[in-house]
């Protein structure tokens, strides 16, 4: 089938390289259909009755307009616009028919003919309106070159033969008719509007004709037209000084192969003992202009990247502008490139979301770096003279690079937090590279590491009106949306019906107008009341954004079945991270995996730079009695220790003043506790106690705020400590790796550094006013979606954990967290976790989280420690 072809090739594209194939599709088409009439131009003096000769050549306009039409409606099924397509054509074709009867019976012959060109001009017409993207662009000849023109003009000669073919069956009913003096009276009517039915539906019969797949072959013809590559990938590498014993580098990079299952690049300097791997998920498989590891064209440098620029294009004609030249569209060759040219300053021209590493072969220098707000996870290991790195921490822990030592206070910050902020890891000898951090590794070792961007903070006053800055806002949020649904597949987004993913949909759908209905995706949780976990119902909230912006919403409904995939959640994560809103990233994922999706947007991020969550108001709170003095705290937090967890309400009050008595910068840190640090501490074995101390746990995070400028308020250090870490080390963790797994690459366009740079300089009273979060924000979208859904109560993006804790989860919960297999493990005090557990399950408590977090460790440690991998691929 045709289709096939079309589809590798159209869907894989943006609008503008779509445009350029259609372009020279068109162009073939034209050339050959002139061959075609021209033949006929000539030869034509030659057949001896003029009145067929004549009804020929007026034939041979339909030629040239059936053909076009067979081209554009085969890519249409690429544009992933078929079914409307093929609506409208079934629409003009029965129309047709109708205009062919009227036209017959007022001129004969000559009606007939004219209808035949009307019916063909209009299903043209109709397909090129829906297709107008691509088809305005396509009609720019003036992008053709010489050398274009020559591939195309000489690869006619397959399609001319086809074309022949075409006109006899478009001539045929005109020859039969005047040759044999037929009158229309004498075949009806009726036999006309049949006769012209039928070849009114032959454009779309004709696309399953097999010469446009070889069309489409001779225009990608790989030495004459490179299109860009958009991979999806991991990367893994190392650098040893000759201690180490030698890696089965092939094992090592099959264990992050889920994030490229497609291929995979090797480059090695074993003299040096250098190693460096990509695997990849390949979206177009016509060139491998954008195979990693990547060689710059003097051999000096060699790169592996996973990611994308955004910028690419603007830094690709800067980089020509300079003299130099590129032998592809990929983003990857300009990245190497631009390196070649600045060394690691060219960092600080960059927007995109990646993980790359460069190794200068003259001076035998590793270069690591990782984006600007950490949206691609990057893991390192330095020891022993060996330094390794790898998109995933299962790439250093299974490839035999890592001693796999748990990490006390990581176990003590995954109670905690959820999650463990800053660069440790929950593997003792394995890091993270931080947000906008770059390293310089040689001789096997970290010689030097630095922040070569810091979250842009100068708050300055309002020189505008409210109306302007929310316009302004407006305006930032649709060109980040815009930036990054450059896309050469199939692109979609979430849609949880909450403000910021309706703000990106909201945007993304009219800018994909002209291409289709964008197709957004949301979760529904199908049993377990979520009133007492603090989550409201989002799905109709959804729905109604859909309707409002006339959007195609998919949703997949779940239950607390969801938990039996809790194993394979805390593989793909690498850590013991006990949220469960990680397992409906997943689900939603597969969703869009299974419809064709291999982008979608997030909605991640407007909470963190325009503030949101519940503690940034319990933060403006602070007003009112932060200012007292500490002993007036401390029976404030005594005092909320005796508010009941039966409610969302106590539980929020009781966290807003558990922590009243710290000074400010903790307090602000306190926000993001889920357990007290002197309770966790509690829980842990003894041993384990003994090399820690509890209030080690803010150190990350109090080295955080100690890099911000000395003026900087109390809401721009929350949402620093948003950024740097509740967003990177664990939303845009587990959102990336939940993504990656199902062959989706995920994108937060309201982390664009433009608009973090725009949100970073509004004054704190127009981000929270009061009780409102995210107030300018919401004023920005009044003018594109409805009222109730802007202002609707901020929910989180969960599942009824406590209900199901003591539910389904019971039995796991029961048999993980035995006394014996706690003791045996040796990480956490059985004695401590069953009193956890009791407390619970009466309700004196709320320690649901606590004790998945629990469960998710030894889920852990069962994998990791253990090596049961059954989930390894």
């Amino acid at each position: 089938m045709q289709s096939i072809a079309i589809r590798d090739t159209a869907a894989s594209h943006g609008t503008s390289r779509q445009s350029e194939v259609l372009r020279q599709v068109f162009l073939l088409v034209g050339i050959a259909s002139g061959v075609v009439i021209a033949g006929i131009y000539v030869a034509h003096e030659f057949v001896l009755t003029s009145a067929i000769s004549s009804y020929v050549f007026t034939t041979c306009g339909l030629v040239l307009l059936t053909n076009l039409l067979r081209v554009t409606t085969g890519f249409a099924q690429g544009a992933k616009a078929i079914r409307e397509i093929y609506f409208v054509l079934m629409l003009v074709t029965g129309a047709g028919v109708i205009l062919h009867v009227v036209l017959t019976k007022l001129y004969g012959i000559q009606g007939w003919m004219a209808a035949r060109y009307l019916g063909e001009f209009f299903c043209l017409a109709a397909v090129w309106w829906k297709l107008r993207a691509h088809i305005f662009l396509a009609l720019d000849f003036r992008q053709v070159n010489r050398r274009e023109l020559m591939t195309t003009a000489k690869s006619g000669v397959i399609v001319n033969a086809s074309l022949f073919v075409r006109l006899l069956v478009d001539s045929l009913p005109v020859l039969m008719l005047t040759a044999y003096h037929v009158k229309t009276d004498e075949i009806g009517f009726f036999g006309i509007a049949i006769l012209s039915l039928i070849l009114g539906l032959l454009p779309l019969a004709i696309i399953a004709q097999r010469a446009l797949p070889e069309l489409v072959e001779v225009i990608h013809d790989k030495s004459e037209l490179r299109e860009r590559e958009t991979d999806m990938c991991g990367i893994l590498g190392y650098i040893h000084n000759g201690t180490r014993e030698s890696i089965d580098f092939s094992s090592a990079l099959s264990f992050i192969r889920r994030r490229g299952p497609d291929d995979q690049g090797v480059w090695a300097d074993t003299d040096v003992g250098v190693w460096l791997g990509q695997v990849r998920l390949s979206i177009l498989d016509t060139t491998s202009a954008g195979h990693q590891p990547m060689v710059s064209a003097d051999g000096r440098v060699v790169m592996v990247f996973n990611g994308e620029i955004y910028n690419f294009r603007e830094l690709r004609a800067h980089l020509e502008a300079a003299g130099d030249h590129f032998s592809s569209q990929s983003d990857s060759e300009v990245l190497l490139a631009l390196f070649c040219r600045y060394g690691i300053e060219c960092l600080n021209r960059l927007n995109g979301i990646f993980a790359v590493v460069f190794w200068e072969r003259d001076t035998e220098t590793l270069w690591v770096a990782r984006d600007q707000m950490g949206v691609k996870p990057l893991y390192i290991h330095s020891n022993d003279g060996c330094f390794a790195f790898s998109s995933e921490m299962k790439g250093l822990i299974r490839g035999g690079f890592s001693k796999t030592e748990i990490d006390p206070q990581a176990v003590l910050a995954h109670l905690g937090f959820l999650w463990s902020p800053g660069d440790r890891t929950i593997v003792r000898d394995i890091k993270k590279v931080l947000p906008g951090q770059a390293l310089c590794v040689r001789n096997g070792h970290i010689e030097k590491s630095w922040f070569y961007y810091e979250l842009p903070i100068s708050e300055k006053p309002l020189t505008k009106t409210v109306a302007d800055v929310a316009v302004d806002v407006a305006d930032a949020v649709r060109t980040a949306v815009q930036r990054q649904l450059v896309s050469d597949v199939p692109l979609g987004s979430f849609l949880s019906g909450g403000l910021d993913s309706s703000a990106i949909v909201a945007f993304a759908a009219q800018e994909m107008r002209d291409k289709g209905r964008l197709q957004c995706f949301s979760i529904r949780v199908d049993n377990g009341s979520t009133a007492n976990e603090g989550f409201a119902d989002d799905l109709p909230y959804a729905q109604r954004v859909a309707k409002h912006l006339d959007v195609d919403l998919h949703v997949v409904g779940v239950g607390d079945e969801m938990m039996d995939r809790l194993p394979e959640m805390v593989y793909l994560l690498d850590e013991p991270t006990p949220d469960p809103a990680a397992l409906n990233a997943l689900f939603i994922s597969e969703l869009a995996s299974q419809n064709g999706i291999k982008v979608l947007l997030s909605g991640a991020g407007g909470d963190d730079i325009f503030t949101g969550y519940r503690r940034h108001f319990a933060l403006a709170q602070e007003r009112w009695w932060g200012g007292m003095p500490r002993p007036l705290r401390s029976v404030l937090a005594r005092s909320s220790s005796l508010l009941p967890a039966s409610s969302p309400l106590s539980r929020r009050l009781g966290k807003a003043f558990r922590y009243a008595d710290l000074p400010a910068d903790d307090r602000l840190i306190s926000y993001f506790l889920w357990l007290e640090p002197d309770q966790a501490y509690g829980l842990l074995a003894p041993d384990l106690r003994r090399q820690l101390a509890a209030d080690d746990l803010f150190a990350p995070m109090r080295e955080t705020l100690s890099r911000l400028p000395s003026d900087a308020t109390p809401l721009d250090k929350i949402l620093t400590l948003e950024c740097k870490h509740f967003l990177t080390d664990h939303n845009l963790n587990y959102t990336d790796k939940m993504g990656m797994a199902t062959g989706v690459e995920v994108r937060v366009p309201l982390l664009d550094l433009d608009l973090v740079r725009l949100a970073g300089s509004l004054p704190s009273h127009i981000k929270q006013k009061g009780r409102e979060g995210k107030w300018i924000f919401k004023k920005a979208m009044e003018p594109y979606l409805p009222h109730d859904v802007i202002y609707r109560p901020k929910t989180g993006f969960g599942v009824p954990l406590r209900n199901w804790l003591q539910g389904r989860l019971k039995p796991l919960v029961d048999e993980v967290l035995s006394p014996a297999s706690l003791l045996k493990r040796g990480i956490f005090d059985p004695k401590a976790v069953a009193h956890l557990i009791e407390a619970d399950r009466s309700g004196r408590i709320d320690a649901a989280y606590t004790l998945f977090g629990i469960v998710c460790m030894e889920l852990w440690c069962k994998q990791y420690l253990d090596g049961d991998f059954a989930l390894d691929g």
